[in-house]
C-alpha cells in the first residue's frame, strides 16, 4: 500500500505542477498562453465541489456595434505607358572638337541601334559645356532621350531656335564614343 500512496502522491504533485504551469501562461501579461511541448492537463482526480449559483442581476446585453466598414484597396494604378520613339526621326550628329571622325563613329551607333535617317557632319557653332541633344518640338521629346541614351549623354535640350526640324546631336570632348 505505501508504494501506491508514493505513486499517487508524486502524480498528484506533477499535475498540479502542469497546471500551475499551463495556469500561469495563460494569465493575462504572463507568458505566452501557449502550454509547454509535451503538457498535457490531467484529468481531475475528484469531482470540483459545486459552486452556488450567483445571485447577480442578469447582465443587459450591449448593443451589437456594426462591423467596422471594410476598406477596400485603392485600385493599383499602372503607369500609362511611355511613348515609344520613332527611329525615322532625322538625327543629326554633330561634331564639336577636333577629334576627326567623331561624329561618324556616333552615327554609326544609332543606326546599329535602328534609327534610320542619321546624319553627321562638323558643329558648325561653337563650343558647348558639354556633348548635349537638342530636338526642335516637345513631341520628339522621347526621341530625343532614346537618342541620349544610346550615345551615354546625359544633357538633352528642347532647341532655343526653330531651325531644329529633327533631333541634333552635339559632340564635345566629354564624348565617351
Amino acid at each position: 500500500m505505501w508504494p501506491f500512496l508514493v505513486a499517487l502522491l508524486v502524480s498528484a504533485g506533477l499535475g498540479l505542477a502542469v497546471v500551475a504551469l499551463v495556469w500561469d501562461d495563460r494569465a493575462p501579461g504572463t507568458g505566452t498562453g501557449v502550454a509547454a511541448p509535451g503538457a498535457t492537463e490531467p484529468a481531475p482526480t475528484e469531482p470540483a465541489p459545486a459552486e452556488p449559483p450567483a445571485t447577480e442581476a442578469p447582465a443587459t446585453e450591449a448593443p451589437a456595434a456594426e462591423p467596422p466598414a471594410t476598406e477596400e484597396p485603392a485600385p493599383v494604378q499602372t503607369p500609362a505607358p511611355l511613348p515609344e520613339p520613332d527611329l525615322g526621326t532625322p538625327v543629326t550628329v554633330f561634331n564639336s572638337t577636333s577629334i576627326s571622325g567623331l561624329a561618324a563613329e556616333a552615327a554609326d551607333q544609332l543606326s546599329d541601334a535602328g534609327w534610320s535617317e542619321v546624319d553627321s557632319g562638323n558643329y558648325p557653332g561653337g563650343t558647348l559645356p558639354s556633348s548635349t541633344v537638342f530636338y526642335g518640338t516637345a513631341e520628339l521629346e522621347v526621341s530625343a532621350r532614346a537618342v541620349a541614351d544610346v550615345l551615354g549623354i546625359a544633357a538633352v535640350e528642347l532647341a532655343e531656335s526653330d531651325a531644329t526640324a529633327g533631333i541634333e546631336v552635339v559632340l564635345e570632348r566629354d564624348f565617351a564614343g
